[in-house]
């Protein structure tokens, strides 16, 4: 099987105990059918572990750790280190724990790979590992049996490469790359939806020229869509209570904004984000909603950046903290990308206000980014 995944991919290693975080807190995690059969297995009479196994699994399915009053998983002990880990060993942990933060695609016999935004040590690697690559790779797993349109992947994966090059050309401003992105993904969309299959192979081989000249309409005030944007996202049910105070914070005190000097973090954070999702669209038709989710990251992205000491309260650009960064990142992650109800939440809106004309259209979109960039 091939393998796609991002050049950093191979360096990531869990930090466990060094984390300022941790996956197993604020989690309530499933455990698969085969390592729950495991568990079972390893409660045997005079073993010391074997009370822990029995007395912290809730086993009706599906089977799950039963968290703390602290949200904390039974397992992590003071140390910030899995006693399961210690006791039974690497090969002992559930599937979520081994692949997390791990996210994986497969069409065939074609697999794509990656590390989610939610852990701080996989946004460390893509701040600081340069411009983003992916690198291809044999492996050694079975292909997946489902079905899909190898057709449509191809030319998915076609249209994807072309939004790779359209973000990575320093020759345009970013916010002119994010305004061409949202209007190219719009025509995919059309293409789609009428399953005009000439149509999409003529864009997914060249971004029409169009598209980079199109004039954007800015009818809105971009303070009061950032104000919208950041209520509504406020009234999303958080994983962390603190995330909806951050925001409504935000809102008060919509920062001054700077000139951005530095485009490639945001560059990669929205190419890495079309990697994740783009090609889900393979599967449902759904191309806009996630150019619209990616351009949506990037921008939070810029305006939490804003907002942190140094970076928006001085006459010159004084940078922050990398932690800080990579823990705007890692919230808006957590928040938006691993509550599945508040992404499709996001997904769905994002069709509706193209007929309302609200902030997650493409025209407001633009203007945000013509406003943050």
């Amino acid at each position: 099987m091939k393998q796609l995944i991002p050049h950093f991919y191979p360096n990531f290693a869990c930090i466990a105990s060094r984390c300022s975080d941790s996956c197993c807190i604020g989690w309530e995690i499933d455990i698969d059918p085969d390592t729950a059969d495991y568990y079972r297995s390893c409660i045997t009479d005079g073993d010391p572990f074997s009370p822990q196994l029995s007395q912290k699994i809730c086993w009706e399915s599906p089977a799950h750790f039963l968290l703390k009053e602290d949200d904390r998983c039974p397992f992590l002990n003071q140390d910030n280190l899995c006693e399961i880990y210690i006791h039974l060993g690497e090969q002992a942990l559930c599937e979520i724990c081994d692949q997390h933060p791990r996210f994986h695609e497969w069409f065939g016999d074609y697999k794509e790979s990656g590390l989610g935004l939610c852990c701080e040590e996989a946004v460390r690697l893509l701040l600081e590992s340069g411009e983003l690559s992916f690198l291809s790779r044999t492996i050694d797993e079975p292909a997946d049996d489902q079905p899909f349109d190898s057709a449509l992947l191809s030319a998915m994966l076609s249209v994807r490469q072309q939004m790779f090059s359209l973000l990575k050309n320093t020759n345009l401003a970013f916010a002119a790359r994010l305004q061409i992105l949202l209007r190219y993904a719009d025509a995919i969309q059309q293409a789609l939806d009428f399953a005009d299959f000439p149509a999409l192979t003529a864009l997914s081989q060249e971004i029409p020229a169009q598209l980079f000249s199109s004039p954007c309409d800015f009818t809105d005030s971009p303070q009061l869509l950032l104000s919208d944007l950041l209520e509504f996202l406020a009234s999303l049910e958080p994983i962390d209570p603190r995330w909806t105070k951050r925001l409504r914070k935000l809102a008060q005190n919509l920062p001054q904004l700077l000139p951005l000097s530095e485009p490639l973090p945001f560059q990669n954070l929205c190419n890495y984000t079309l990697y994740r999702y783009l090609l889900k669209s393979v599967w449902d038709g759904d191309c806009l909603s996630r150019t619209k989710f990616a351009v949506l990251f990037t921008l939070l992205c810029r305006l939490l950046w804003l907002a942190l000491p140094g970076e928006s309260t001085s006459d010159l650009p004084v940078e922050p903290p990398t932690d800080s960064r990579i823990n705007c990142i890692k919230a808006i992650s957590k928040e938006l990308e691993y509550s599945e109800e508040n992404l499709q939440t996001l997904l769905d809106l994002s069709w509706e206000h193209e007929e309302q004309v609200g902030f997650l259209s493409v025209n407001s979109l633009s203007c945000l980014s013509a406003f943050l960039f």
